[in-house]
């Protein structure tokens, strides 16, 4: 990935039958870590990146413009949805999942070991999950029920204004890469599929 983390390097070996891709991680490089381990350092640095990210949604619109291409965004855009990215930064930042439930009216089905978590800190562990190619909020997780429920009001709340389904189909997409469906991202041999002519 372009922001190094993970150090995955894929192998994909294609024959008749299948496909059989494997990942190998590089485990050192010639660079003061500060005594961490690669992925550890890593880590570290897509976390500040992303929590400055989403920090500036409500603290800082001007940097948030300045960081916009390094998210595929432009500073134009950022400008344009100052107001609306404001706000939910401002909820990502400061309320919890158990408030945000609360001001969507699904608290009584909220999750209680999730209720206390920042929503700023799920939304960062699933996006460095993402990179990481580990997604293990699967149905039946308080973390996965608690945004599942999130972007069902939303997804209600929008629909007048949703005609082409833009909205639901980026929300589909967010509750969708927070479990990994099989096989698995890291190895996995694949089926070839048969072309037919």
């Amino acid at each position: 990935s372009l922001v190094g983390y993970p150090t995955a390097i894929r192998k994909v070996t294609i024959d008749s039958e299948k496909i059989d891709v494997r990942t190998e991680q590089i485990d050192d490089f010639d660079f003061d870590r500060h005594n961490l381990s690669v992925n550890e350092y890593l880590k570290k640095h897509i976390t500040f990146f992303l929590n400055d990210i989403i920090s500036s949604t409500a603290y800082d619109i001007d940097h948030l413009a300045f960081l916009a291409p390094g998210f595929s965004m432009t500073a134009e855009t950022v400008y344009k949805l100052k107001i609306p990215i404001k706000i939910i930064g401002t909820l990502l930042n400061n309320r919890t999942v158990g408030a945000a439930a609360k001001y969507l009216g699904v608290s009584h089905r909220i999750d209680p070991r999730v209720r206390g978590t920042v929503l700023k800190d799920l939304v960062l562990q699933i996006m460095i999950n993402i990179y990481h190619g580990d997604e293990p909020f699967y149905p039946g997780t308080p973390e996965y029920g608690a945004m599942d429920l999130f972007i069902g009001r939303i997804k209600k709340l929008a629909g007048p204004f949703d005609k082409n389904n833009k909205i639901k189909n980026i929300l589909d997409a967010v509750l969708s890469s927070m479990y990994d469906a099989p096989p698995e991202d890291w190895n996995a041999v694949l089926p070839q599929n048969k072309v037919i002519k």
